[in-house]
């Protein structure tokens, strides 16, 4: 098996599965009981909590988390949880390179009354930020800009999006950070509120955060019962919320050596693919290195699929939660040309991936288009 498709999911570190088998053995209680077992548990839960915002380089006095069971979830909570709290006469500022979990809950609020608008995107494919205070107006209040697209694995300038909005208090910004954890340098402490999922950087599925500014309030989208926060109802998940925090920890720790790793195997990836006539990258300077995307001319994405599929090599047209359209409208709105977001398709690239994996893959390519 030769697995490139880091970006839909994540192997888990068997240190951070041990952990978590291990939280599930020796803590057992639910953190919402009152008895010493769930005492520990909630005890546990809060320094899993400190660990985590300390990893982000973020205050746990500022910041409050929302234990979610990933990042959709989170993307949810964070859009309609806020604007739902307002009139429908408000006004959001979003891309055209969101996840879609950020750009369903905003096409069902724009359905509901509330003001939408797509900010551009320059030939690069970053967010033009003369485009983006051009639209701002007394009634926006809430940007959600994604920190790096899923499919082509452009990096947006988040840090010089939130200084911009700083001069907008009444602005909350919030970022879907799910594909720039664990794996770009990011500085947190200016988003407002931000999404993410364990198992994009090793960690068990099923359990995500939402972490925002603790003056945001929001609606909660899950009623009934109390947990870990007001805003999230249901049992704490403690086990998977600590093998979250170790993993990240483990993220953290060995950044440097992954992104050196992954860099050199990108590096690898692309001078190869430049070799083949048929293929175009989409992906260009501002993409992270664990994402390439490119197009072979003359094949769809769904047919590049399943014969690297029948090869045993797994790669995706999009990101895996929009997998079955044909049409990547992330590579369309980069590149305006549709026979190229019809053939593209996404290797995605991890620590793991070896040069061995890089020259089969190269090799089915070349089998394909001859």
């Amino acid at each position: 098996m030769i697995y490139l498709d880091y970006s839909a999911t994540t192997p888990v570190d068997n240190d951070v599965l041990n952990a978590f088998c291990e939280a599930s053995r020796s803590l057992v209680g639910n953190a919402n009981s009152l008895h010493e077992l769930g005492i520990k548990c909630q005890s546990r839960i809060l320094q899993d909590s400190k660990d985590i915002l300390k990893n982000l380089g973020l205050d746990d006095k500022q910041y409050e988390i929302i234990y979610t069971s990933g990042a959709s979830e989170a993307n949810n909570l964070a859009i309609k949880g806020y604007l739902e709290r307002f009139g429908t006469d408000k006004h959001i500022i979003t891309t055209n390179f969101e996840h879609p979990s950020v750009t369903a809950p905003v096409g069902y609020l724009q359905n509901k009354g509330y003001q939408i608008d797509f900010v551009k995107i320059n030939k690069k494919g970053l967010v033009d930020l003369v485009d983006l205070e051009r639209l701002i107006t007394d009634k926006t209040i809430l940007v959600s800009i994604v920190s790096v697209n899923s499919e082509i694995g452009i990096k947006q300038p988040i840090a010089e999006i939130a200084m911009l909005l700083k001069k907008y208090p009444q602005i909350v910004f919030h970022s879907d950070i799910t594909q720039s954890i664990g794996k770009a340098q990011e500085v947190c402490a200016n988003i407002d509120m931000m999404s993410f999922s364990a198992h994009k950087f090793y960690g068990v599925k099923g359990v995500g955060a939402l972490i925002k500014k603790k003056e945001i309030k929001l609606i909660p989208q899950i009623h009934g019962g109390t947990s870990t926060s007001k805003y999230r109802s249901g049992t704490p998940f403690h086990p998977l919320i600590y093998s979250m925090a170790y993993a990240l920890q483990l993220a953290t720790v060995n950044f440097d050596n992954r992104y050196q790793k992954t860099k050199t195997t990108n590096d690898y990836l692309v001078k190869e693919l430049s070799r083949i006539p048929q293929v175009r990258i989409n992906s260009n300077e501002y993409a992270i290195p664990h994402i390439v995307n490119f197009s072979i001319i003359g094949k769809n994405s769904i047919e590049i699929v399943e014969y690297m599929s029948k090869k045993g090599i797994y790669i995706s047209n999009h990101t895996a939660c929009s997998s079955k359209q044909q049409m990547s409208l992330a590579v369309y709105n980069l590149t305006e040309d549709k026979g190229l977001a019809l053939s593209s398709v996404r290797v995605s690239l991890s620590h793991l991936t070896t040069f061995a994996d890089i020259d089969a893959l190269i090799n089915a390519i070349k089998e394909m288009v001859n």
